[in-house]
C-alpha cells in the first residue's frame, strides 16, 4: 500500500507537470481563497472610503470607521445575495481600463508640457481608451438587450438593466473625459508653436 500512482498519459493537460490531480485541486482551491479574501477585504475598504466621503455631510457619523465598514459590508452582501454582483463585476474591470487610460492621458499631457515626446504613452492611451469604450458598449447592450427581449426575469432583470445602464453611464464619462483631453493636448499643441 504504498503511495498513489498516477499513469502518464500523453497529451494530459492535468498530468503537464507530473503532479497529482489532488494536489492541483487542492493548490487551485486555496489560490482562489485567497484571491477572494483579497477581493473582499479591498472592496470593503474602498467601499468604506467611499461611503465616508459620500455621506460624511449628511451625518458625522458615517465618518466613524465601524459605521461604514458595517454600510459597506451590508451593500456587499446586498450584491452578493442579488446575483447583481457577477454584473457588477464585468463593469468593474472597463472602469479599471477607463483609470489606466486617464492616467495615460495624464502622463501625456505632462510630458507634452515639458517638451518632451509623449508618443509612448499617447498611443497606448488611444488604443485603451478605444478598446475599453467598445467592451462597455458592447457588454451594455449585451445586458439591456436581453432586458428588452424577455430574455431575464427577476432579479436578473433588475440586474441587468442596472448594471446596463451604468455601463453607458461609464461610456458617457469617459467620453466626455476624452473631449477634455482633446482640448488640453490643442491647448498644449498651441503652446508649443507659440515663441518663447
Amino acid at each position: 500500500c504504498g503511495p498513489k500512482k498516477y499513469p502518464k498519459k500523453r497529451g494530459s493537460a492535468e498530468l503537464g507537470l507530473g503532479l497529482p490531480p489532488d494536489l492541483g485541486v487542492s493548490y487551485g482551491s486555496v489560490m482562489i481563497l485567497i484571491v477572494a479574501i483579497t477581493l473582499m477585504q479591498l472592496v470593503i475598504r474602498f467601499m468604506r472610503v467611499a461611503t465616508s466621503e459620500l455621506l460624511s455631510d449628511i451625518s458625522p457619523i458615517f465618518r466613524n470607521i465601524h459605521i461604514s465598514t458595517i454600510i459597506a459590508s451590508l451593500l456587499g452582501m446586498i450584491l452578493v445575495l442579488t446575483g447583481w454582483w457577477k454584473y457588477l463585476w464585468i463593469l468593474f474591470g472597463g472602469a479599471n481600463q477607463l483609470l489606466a487610460s486617464l492616467a495615460l492621458m495624464l502622463v501625456t499631457l505632462w510630458l507634452m508640457s515639458e517638451g518632451k515626446k509623449a508618443f509612448w504613452t499617447f498611443y497606448p492611451m488611444i488604443f485603451m481608451f478605444i478598446t475599453t469604450v467598445a467592451a462597455l458598449l458592447y457588454t451594455s447592450y449585451g445586458l439591456l438587450h436581453k432586458v428588452f427581449t424577455g430574455a431575464v426575469k427577476g432579479e436578473a432583470l433588475v440586474g441587468n438593466t442596472l448594471m446596463g445602464f451604468i455601463g453607458f453611464a461609464l461610456v458617457i464619462g469617459a467620453i466626455i473625459l476624452g473631449v477634455e483631453g482633446v482640448k488640453a493636448f490643442g491647448r498644449y499643441r498651441a503652446l508649443k508653436t507659440q515663441p518663447r
